[in-house]
């Protein structure tokens, strides 16, 4: 007769040889592979490249969240100088009509729109215009009695100078005078200008790009020469407007134009 606690014995014992019996292939002895004919050396270089990343590589890398792009940072102003030399042994000399001022420019060049300059009538504003041999107005002179200022309240205007030499016109103005090169930004695009300045802010806090002559001087009280000029059709010319920034108007604007512009405006010379 066979007890239950027989049983659970027997049971037991098959249990455990059945086991024993699926284990037996393991516990064989088996020569351990060897590092350098069977594993994989760490050191040795493929002998093909891998063509692509295992799975583990590409869990391991960073993933980008689709449909997000990252710009690309804005890029420097390229290195710039200045307006390259002239040449200017060619260029033909103009005088404002009583003698006022002069200036110089290329032969082919015109000047227009003139106006002589006559402190104490009802306009005593005296203004020349240069234009190209192609019929673009490039900039304009203006000479007035009395000092004329920019308004305040106006679209906001970023101004950058690019470039700034001093430079003397022999009066006596309260300010240093300099010639600039500035990017003026305004709104989708800005421009490129050419502007003799003292530096100085006028009464309403704007810069003026106008020199103020100290009184007594012939009665010639504020000269403005360059790319912001009053007087007509004086919006920026086309050879320096449409540019989205100061690197993109330095590597597009026609630098020949630019540099005679610039020769221009430093070969004024006011007669007080």
């Amino acid at each position: 007769m066979i007890t239950p606690r027989l049983r659970a014995v027997t049971a037991a014992l098959a249990l455990t040889a059945l086991l024993a019996g699926c284990a037996a292939p393991a516990a064989e002895p088996t020569e351990a592979p060897s590092a350098t004919t069977e594993a994989p050396s760490a050191t040795a270089a493929p002998s093909t490249p891998t063509p692509s990343a295992s799975p583990a590589d590409e869990q391991d890398a960073p993933s980008e969240a689709p449909g997000v792009t990252v710009a690309p940072p804005a890029p420097e102003p390229p290195a710039w100088s200045g307006p390259s030399a002239v040449d200017t042994t060619d260029w033909q000399t103009f005088t404002m009509p009583g003698g006022e001022a002069s200036f110089r420019l290329p032969p082919t060049w015109e000047v227009r729109d003139v106006n002589a300059f006559a402190p104490g009538t009802a306009e005593p504003a005296g203004y020349a215009h240069v234009y190209t041999d192609d019929g673009e107005h490039l900039l304009g002179l203006h000479l007035d009695a009395e000092p004329w200022t920019l308004r305040c309240d106006g679209p906001g205007v970023d101004a950058r100078v690019l470039h700034e030499e001093p430079v003397e016109l022999a009066i006596d103005t309260p300010g240093q005078l300099s010639t600039e090169v500035r990017f003026d930004a305004l709104g989708v695009s800005g421009s490129m200008s050419i502007s003799l300045t003292d530096g100085r802010p006028d009464a309403e806090g704007c810069t003026d790009s106008s020199v103020d002559v100290t009184s007594g001087a012939d009665g010639i009280a504020s000269v403005a020469f360059g790319t912001g000029s009053p007087g007509p059709s004086l919006t920026s010319p086309p050879s320096f407007a449409g540019f989205s920034s100061a690197s993109r108007a330095l590597e597009l604007v026609d630098q020949d134009r630019l540099a005679a512009a610039w020769t221009i405006v430093r070969s004024l010379e006011v007669h007080p």
